[in-house]
C-alpha cells in the first residue's frame, strides 16, 4: 500500500511539472536550443541512461591554472568556503571570480545540450561550484553518499574533472537509468523506497541495483573530461580512499527556482 501511495505521488507530480506547469507558466518561456547531430546523439544518451560523457573538454594546463584558483580560495579566502565534515571544500559561485570558469559555466555547447534535455525552457539561473575533497578517514564522499535532486523535475549538471580520477579519490558514480520516471517507480514498487526522502544508503542502492537489473556506472576518467547527466537519477561522489579530487560543477536551472539557497561568495 505504502509502495502504490508513492507511485501514485510520482505520477501527479509527473503530470504537474509536464503538462499544467508547463501549460500556465513554463510555456511562455520556452527556447529553441539548436544543436549539432553529433551533440543530438550526447542529449539522447542522457535521456537514455541519464549521464553522458565527453572526452578533453578542457585542456591540462586549463585544469592546473583552475586548481590553482581553487587553491588561492581556500588559503585565502576560507570565510567565503564551505566545508563539509572536513573534507568537502565548495566554492559556490566560482564562476564570479574566474574568468576560465565563467567560461566553462556559460559554455553555448553546453547550454543547448542541456536546456534542450530540459524540454527546451529558458536559462534562468546558473552557477558553477568548485570543489576539492581530501581524503578522511570515513568520508562519505562528495554529495555526502547516494541522493537524488528532485524527484520528478529534470536536474542537468556539467561534472568536469580537474585531475586524473581513479578508484580511489573519489569518482563520480550513477545508476544507470534512474533518471526515468518509469525506473523510479518500478523501484519503489520492488524495494518500497521512499524517493521523497533524496537519500539512500549503501545497502538500498545494492538492493536497487539487485532487484532492478541496474547497471552501476564508475567514471574513473582523465582530467577535462566532462560529464552532463540528469541529477534526478541516483548518484554520489564515491568516497575517497587516498589522495584528494578537484572539479568543477556547472548547476543550469531551466525556468525552475533554485540556487539562491546556496552559500555564494562575494565577486
Amino acid at each position: 500500500m505504502f509502495s502504490l501511495i508513492n507511485v501514485i505521488k510520482d505520477i501527479l507530480r509527473f503530470i504537474y511539472y509536464r503538462f499544467f506547469n508547463k501549460l500556465f507558466y513554463t510555456n511562455k518561456l520556452e527556447v529553441n536550443y539548436n544543436i549539432s547531430e553529433e551533440d543530438n546523439s550526447i542529449f539522447k544518451e542522457i535521456q537514455q541512461n541519464g549521464y553522458s560523457i565527453i572526452d578533453n573538454f578542457i585542456s591540462k594546463d586549463e585544469c592546473n591554472s583552475i586548481i590553482q584558483e581553487i587553491d588561492l580560495f581556500c588559503d585565502n579566502r576560507f570565510d567565503e568556503v564551505t566545508l563539509f565534515e572536513g573534507f568537502d571544500n565548495r566554492i559556490y559561485g566560482l564562476d564570479k571570480a574566474s574568468t576560465k570558469v565563467n567560461s566553462f559555466l556559460n559554455n553555448e555547447r553546453l547550454v543547448n545540450i542541456l536546456g534542450k534535455y530540459a524540454e527546451n525552457k529558458k536559462l534562468t539561473f546558473s552557477f558553477t561550484l568548485g570543489q576539492k575533497t581530501i581524503f578522511k578517514e570515513k568520508n562519505p564522499g562528495s554529495g555526502l553518499g547516494w541522493h537524488i535532486d528532485h524527484t520528478v523535475l529534470k536536474y542537468p549538471k556539467a561534472l568536469v574533472y580537474l585531475v586524473d580520477v581513479n578508484k580511489d579519490n573519489g569518482p563520480f558514480q550513477y545508476i544507470k537509468g534512474t533518471n526515468k520516471l518509469i525506473n523510479k517507480i518500478l523501484i519503489r514498487l520492488k524495494n518500497n523506497y521512499n524517493f521523497d526522502k533524496g537519500k539512500f544508503t549503501n545497502h538500498q542502492v545494492e538492493e536497487i541495483i539487485k532487484k532492478n537489473n541496474c547497471n552501476l556506472k564508475t567514471f574513473c576518467l582523465k582530467a577535462g573530461t566532462l560529464i552532463l547527466f540528469d541529477g534526478n537519477g541516483i548518484h554520489r561522489g564515491s568516497p575517497l580512499n587516498l589522495d584528494k579530487r578537484y572539479s568543477l560543477t556547472n548547476y543550469y536551472y531551466f525556468s525552475t527556482t533554485g540556487g539562491n539557497n546556496f552559500p555564494m561568495i562575494r565577486k
